[in-house]
């Protein structure tokens, strides 16, 4: 979880989180943003009243051994743009507040 406005630019590397299934997160009232290729093993998500904000290249995916790939808590505000986002139960997002989907790819 991050507790502060946090950026994270994969620079192509792929980042495991627990054994896939795990995730990380932006806290209440922070924002978690996402850029560039690379990959996430594990779910993207914010809590209620937080922001995630994804402005990834084409090269960059989500692969989630959990139910999720996004996930938005109520209250939160989730902005997707690029990428390939999948999940073990084949899930997107849910219970999001403001949720934007620029130009992702579901799979799943």
């Amino acid at each position: 979880t991050f507790a502060a406005d946090t950026t994270l630019n994969l620079n192509g590397k792929t980042l495991t989180v627990g054994d896939g299934a795990q995730s990380i997160k932006a806290a209440s009232g922070t924002t978690l943003a996402i850029e560039g290729d690379g990959g996430i093993e594990g779910v993207i998500y914010a809590d209620k009243n937080g922001s995630l904000a994804v402005n990834a290249g084409s090269a960059f995916e989500v692969n989630s051994a959990a139910d999720w790939a996004v996930y938005g808590a109520m209250g939160s505000n989730v902005s997707v743009c690029g990428g390939s986002y999948s999940s073990w139960a084949g899930r997107y997002s849910t219970s999001y507040e403001d949720y934007i989907v620029c130009d992702g790819t579901e799979t799943g």
